[in-house]
């Protein structure tokens, strides 16, 4: 007996799989002409994965939401699901400082895995929280490893054009460096050094960044940006590749 098609469920999957092959998403409208469907008869599914999370919004452009990368951590499918808790937490005490672990969620940061004494951070991290990539520390580091094409995409979104030459002067320098330090975007009044943590293969698949009093960062920052570059290059040869 043949089974019976469900349009309910044959009609979400489109749309998620049409979305998730965009890094800048499609309208509304957009989406409606792909799939040859009346908007009006679209527009419930959309707003409805975009209650629940699977779709996000920005500038009426919809990309996937937090709770599709959430399935794919929980299913342990993403690079970073390989980095294991006991080394960021190995290294968090060992340098007394916090120590998040992000990744790229569409045009966001979403922080996956934390250690250290922080109510906040642990929320960050619990809830898988995310942050625009332009505010969070990690995002940069992250930015400055993406395809020209992506981030130019990216950045043509902007709001504010004006930004666009110090935002590409810092990326080169991140870029060159390996590492950013700059002030915290995540904990008010502290300090951050974040850098990349690549996969097997050599590609980046999220940014590990450790927050401690500006002070502390001023006082031993040649010891710090050597310990967390050692912990990515320590644990990239667990982290599988998967070529796009």
């Amino acid at each position: 007996m043949p089974r019976r098609r469900h349009r309910t469920i044959e009609r979400v999957t489109q749309i998620l799989e049409l979305v998730a092959g965009s890094r800048e998403g499609y309208t509304l409208t957009e989406i409606a002409r792909r799939l040859q469907e009346p908007k009006s008869s679209i527009q419930t599914f959309v707003y409805g994965l975009l209650d629940q999370g699977y779709l996000d919004c920005h500038r009426q452009h919809y990309t996937l939401g937090p709770s599709a990368y959430r399935l794919s951590l929980c299913a342990g499918q993403m690079p970073i699901h390989h980095v294991p808790h006991d080394e960021v937490v190995a290294l968090s005490e060992e340098l007394g400082c916090q120590l998040f672990i992000g990744i790229i969620a569409g045009r966001h940061m979403m922080y996956v895995d934390f250690a250290g004494d922080n109510m906040m951070g642990k929320y960050i991290s619990g809830r898988m929280m995310r942050f625009p990539l332009f505010d969070a520390t990690g995002g940069m580091v992250l930015m400055a490893e993406m395809e020209s094409r992506d981030l130019h995409e990216l950045l043509k979104d902007e709001e504010d054009q004006d930004k666009i030459p110090g935002i590409l002067a810092q990326l080169d320098e991140i870029r060159r460096q390996g590492f950013v330090v700059a002030d915290s975007r995540l904990v008010p009044g502290a300090g951050a050094i974040a850098t990349v943590i690549r996969d097997s293969g050599g590609a980046p698949v999220a940014a590990a960044t450790l927050i401690s009093s500006p002070d502390d960062i001023a006082a031993r920052q040649d010891l710090l940006v050597r310990r967390v570059r050692d912990f990515a290059d320590k644990i990239q040869h667990a982290i599988p590749h998967r070529p796009r």
